[in-house]
């Protein structure tokens, strides 16, 4: 029996998008544990990440089954992005201690997660948006 499933069978655009979610679980996980640690837990922002995750993960085993897949990888980037823009907000504190040499916020944990946890919502974004742009019939742009 031929299984009719691999990866071979979804476009480039749906690669791109897996990849992505699975970057954006590993995004979940490291804002999860900074936040907790440092008390800078946000459940709106890990709500959005989790959305986020759930519709990648639905659009790779629904896929071409569901109707609006496109616009599931877009409400995807809005997620991202308002979990991104709501994490960065938060981390106002952190900056203005680390950039200006202060205590005046009181801020916990340095700027380096921060800026890891950065570089990770902008790598996230890069590969969502990109996703978005591949057409669902194996071709690209």
């Amino acid at each position: 029996m031929k299984n009719k499933w691999s990866i071979s069978s979804i476009p480039t655009g749906g690669r791109i998008y897996a990849v992505s979610g699975v970057l954006t679980l590993i995004t979940l996980a490291v804002y999860s544990v900074y936040g907790a640690i440092y008390n800078y837990f946000d459940i709106t922002a890990f709500v959005m990440l989790l959305a986020a995750v759930l519709l990648c993960a639905a659009d790779l085993v629904l896929h071409r089954k569901i109707a609006l897949a496109g616009l599931a990888r877009l409400l995807s980037v809005f997620l991202t992005a308002g979990a991104f823009a709501l994490f960065f907000y938060n981390s106002y504190p952190v900056w203005a201690d680390e950039l200006n040499n202060i205590t005046m916020y009181s801020s916990r944990g340095g700027l380096p997660p921060v800026i890891a946890l950065c570089v990770l919502f902008v790598a996230d974004l890069i590969g969502l948006v990109v996703s978005c742009f591949f057409s669902d019939e194996g071709g690209s742009l």
